[in-house]
């Protein structure tokens, strides 16, 4: 093998082994993910409404845009499903069966909190 090659084989092999790898979302993130994207519920944002499949696409892409500081759940939910960075208005939604309106963040942090404990190990 002449040296030109070996260099290029060897510069090929460690450049493919550099590149980054996207990492899936966790699980607890995919499911609110299938949870936003499943639910009954009225996303308002900046004042308009969306149906689940909208908004599950505007976050997904939110998420999408923010994913390398998002280290946690609660990250995800912060960065990319609390609020309008450009009018700095929360998010909310409007559920058939409740009254009140609530913050898109403690909707999801609640559904978050009810899958954990689906998930923790029963004494």
């Amino acid at each position: 093998m002449k040296k030109p090659c070996l260099y290029f084989c060897i510069i090929a092999v460690l450049s493919i082994q550099s590149v980054p790898a996207i990492a899936a979302p966790s699980k607890e993130i995919q499911y609110l993910l299938d949870f936003i994207g499943s639910t009954k519920c009225t996303f308002i944002r900046n004042g308009e409404a969306h149906n689940a499949n909208e908004a599950l696409t505007h976050i997904t892409k939110k998420y999408m845009y923010y994913k390398d500081k998002i280290k946690s759940s609660e990250d995800f939910i912060r960065y990319s499903a609390t609020g309008s960075l450009i009018s700095k208005k929360s998010y909310y939604v409007d559920c058939p069966n409740q009254e009140d309106r609530q913050r898109s963040a403690d909707w999801l942090l609640k559904e978050l909190s009810r899958y954990r404990l689906a998930l923790a190990p029963k004494s």
